[in-house]
């Protein structure tokens, strides 16, 4: 289930799939340009999985986790090390991330998302649930790597985590090249994480806000090519003894954020940089619409009780028929 869906308005194309854990839609705006798009996707989400991936252990992202995870406790403070061009590029979007949001997005959230129980694709964690409590981890200090070209320093012990950025980051790079390639419109929905890229459709894209419950709070129509990204605390969650917890992590406090926010919707000209922003409002907790409205990032709040709350621009309420 995503927090946010395409409702896009006719005519355009859809497939969709389930790769990296989570619900993948692409939508075009030319029928025959539907399957080099799908195959596109399918491809770039398959590197990206084994590049990226916390949970596969032949994943390079695993390895690199392992050798600093050997590193810690041997007398060394940091790790040098040589990564592919393609970590290098997520790892530089990583930074990006951190650098927008002061700090509250990092990287550097892998050990406490595994003391959370986030240890394993979240269906396997679901049916492994425990009655033990979360182990309480340090705060995270930022920034905790450092890149140069393809050379990697980490503190000891780090445990990287790019769940934050790199499906945003897949999402919007994934439209902007199957655009170039097959010269059409086109929409990439990743679990949430909405960019767009060519020529959109006569009527606009439609987007559908859709809430954890699976019902459409709002659609928003744009006919520029927008970008789009929901965080959730209810969507992405699990039973750790008594608690359920989510997987936004703080890092001031190594823990799952504590928030008034179920739900967090931001607009922005990139993936990237919505899903930055719609995941910082949620660990900054009631902060939030000053955080949003002091950076102009358009966004639709929703608390727990279900209340809505609009920020810095962010459309009055419509709807629309999702497809």
């Amino acid at each position: 289930m995503t927090a946010t869906t395409t409702d896009v308005g006719r005519p355009v194309y859809a497939s969709s799939l389930r790769a990296i854990g989570t619900d993948v839609r692409v939508v075009v705006t030319e029928p025959a340009a539907l399957p080099q798009a799908r195959e596109f996707l399918v491809v770039a989400l398959a590197q990206l999985d084994l590049v990226a991936s916390r949970f596969r252990p032949d994943s390079e992202l695993s390895r690199t986790n392992g050798l600093a995870a050997a590193t810690a406790g041997g007398g060394r403070e940091q790790l040098t090390v040589t990564v592919s061009p393609e970590l290098a590029e997520l790892l530089t979007v990583a930074q990006r991330v951190e650098n927008l949001t002061d700090g509250l997005v990092t990287p550097a959230t892998g050990a406490a998302l595994v003391a959370a129980g986030y240890d394993a694709d979240l269906d396997v964690v679901r049916s492994s649930e425990t009655t033990t409590e979360p182990v309480r981890p340090q705060p995270t200090p930022t920034p905790r790597i450092g890149l140069t070209g393809c050379r990697l320093t980490l503190l000891a012990g780090t445990m990287l985590d790019l769940g934050s950025s790199a499906k945003s980051h897949a999402a919007q790079r994934s439209a902007n090249r199957i655009a170039e390639y097959v010269g059409v419109g086109v929409l990439v929905d990743l679990g949430g994480d909405i960019g767009c890229a060519g020529t959109p459709p006569r009527d606009g894209w439609r987007i559908g806000v859709r809430d954890w419950t699976g019902r459409t709070r709002q659609t928003v129509r744009v006919h520029a090519n927008q970008a789009f990204a929901t965080s959730s605390t209810r969507v992405r969650t699990w039973r750790r003894g008594a608690r359920i917890v989510h997987h936004i992590i703080d890092p001031r406090t190594g823990t799952p954020a504590r928030t008034p926010w179920a739900q967090v919707t931001c607009m922005a000209a990139d993936t990237v940089l919505a899903n930055a922003a719609s995941t910082a409002a949620v660990i900054a907790a009631d902060d939030a619409p000053e955080w949003l409205t002091r950076r102009r990032i358009p966004a639709l709040l929703v608390d727990h009780d279900g209340h809505e709350y609009r920020v810095a621009g962010w459309p009055e309420a419509s709807t629309g028929e999702a497809i």
